[in-house]
Order: C-alpha cells, then structure tokens, then sequence
C-alpha cells in the first residue's frame, strides 16, 4: 500500500493521510472511551501516538521512496530486539535465556525469507536504512511503555485516544503544510486515495487496535514477535501473485514459528 501510495502523493503527504484515515476511522469511539482518563494519562497517551503511529508513518513513508520493501521488511524485524533491549535497560524485565534465543532465531528466519524472495540483491542505502531502524526503535519503546504504564487502560480506549488526540494537528499539517491540496486536484490522485486510505483503516486503526490487545495479553516480546510474521504474510501474498517459491523458505519458516515458540515460554 505504502509503495502504490507514493505513485501519487509525496512521502510526507503519505504519512500525514495514513494517520488522519486511522484517526478518522476511529473517531466515532472517541466519546464513549475520553471519559475518565486521568490527566497524567493522556501525556502518556500522546507519547504513544508519536512514537507509536504518527513518527513511524512518516519514517516508513520516506524511507520506502529510498529503499525497496524487502529491505525495509528485514530492518523492521528488529523490532524484538530493540524491544528487548529497551526492557532490560530501562524496565528490567526478567526473561530466560530460551527467550533471548528465540530472539535471535525468529530474526534470522526473517531474514532469510526476505533475502531469498529478492534475489539476494540487497544493497543498503545508510540514511533511509536508518529510518527503518529508528521506526523500529521507537514501536520498541512504544511496546514497552503501553505494557509497563498503561496496564489500567483498555487496549482499544489506547488506540482510540492516540490517533485522536493527533488528528487535529495532522490535519492542518496534511492541508497547510503539505501540497495535499493542489495534489487532490488531480482526478487520478484523487482515485488514489483508496491506497493511503486502506493503509491507515487496516494497517493502522484495526492493526494497531488488535496488536494493543496482544501487548496486554501477552509479554513485550511475543507481541513485538509478531514483526516476524510479516515476511511469511507477504511470502504467501507473494506466491498468490505469482512469485517464485523456493521450498527452503519452509525451513525459515519453521525457524520464525520456532523462534516465536521460544520467546513465549516462561521456563
């Protein structure tokens, strides 16, 4: 979505659409989960619609103009281990070595699936790379700081107020700061607003609200475990679509199931 999206509309103007559509999407919940929410709560709440949906977005939109989208797929599979490393440093959560491993071994998978379906031509540009990876940083405080400071509010009452409390801005952002509006004079960009539109209703507003409830249910790193999933989605979408399949690609498979496996167990 992110790369038919950017055929008509700059990498900024992409960022700030995904959002407003996500936040447009989930607006009507907005009167019946703002009552209530304490004061210090909605500064968290605004912390996790920057670093949660709003930077990423914009991060993710600019760097696929760089790099290609298997590349962005095997720096986002970092995403674990960033998380990892920001709980034992800053929250000391107590995890086992087979977590660690597991780790490690859903990464590889990952990478290995994402290497195999581009050939092997991987050729990493330094600065939209690093966009990626700072995305990745970031969904790893995120992770953390919904599961260790926002135990008391409801998972989706936390996707609802995030993207909220960010329209308002993102809107006159996306009208006054952007090129948006001599963009949409087009009538084929207008057409194309279905490809941002569908990236922030499903990739965001459902994705974010479903992957919130994981984070409460679950630990840190089995909720940012499911990065590893993601090649094995597109891996299927890409045979669907008529790409090559390659049989070893079962055994990655296995090894992010296995990895995954491995960072759920509690001993």
């Amino acid at each position: 979505m992110m790369k038919r999206s950017l055929v008509y509309f700059s990498p900024f103007e992409l960022g700030a659409l995904r959002i407003a559509f996500a936040g447009l999407a989930l607006l009507p919940f907005v009167a019946k989960r703002i009552k209530g929410i304490a004061p210090k709560t909605w500064l968290q709440l605004i912390v996790v619609g920057l670093i949660g949906n709003t930077i990423p977005a914009f991060l993710f939109a600019y760097a696929q103009t760089g790099i290609p989208s298997s590349q962005a797929g095997i720096l986002n599979s970092t995403t674990p281990l960033f998380a990892l490393i920001v709980g034992l440093v800053f929250y000391k959560i107590k995890i086992g070595w087979w977590n660690v491993l597991g780790v490690f071994i859903g990464l590889f998978g990952a990478v290995l699936i994402i290497y195999g379906q581009s050939d092997g031509n991987l050729q990493f540009n330094f600065f939209y790379s690093s966009l990626v990876l700072l995305a990745s940083i970031l969904y790893a405080f995120n992770l953390n700081l919904i599961k260790q400071h926002l135990a008391n509010v409801e998972s989706f009452t936390i996707a609802v107020i995030s993207y909220f409390v960010l329209l308002g801005p993102i809107l006159l952002y996306l009208f006054f700061g952007t090129d948006f509006i001599h963009t949409i004079q087009d009538p084929i960009n207008l057409r194309g607003l279905i490809y941002p539109a569908i990236l922030g209703v499903v990739g965001s507003a459902i994705a974010i609200s479903l992957f919130n409830i994981l984070i409460k249910l679950k630990s840190v790193l089995f909720a940012a475990s499911v990065t590893y999933m993601i090649p094995i989605v597109a891996l299927f979408f890409g045979i669907l679509d008529g790409e090559k399949f390659a049989p070893i690609n079962f055994l990655w498979v296995a090894a992010i199931l296995g990895g995954v496996l491995l960072v759920n167990k509690k001993k």
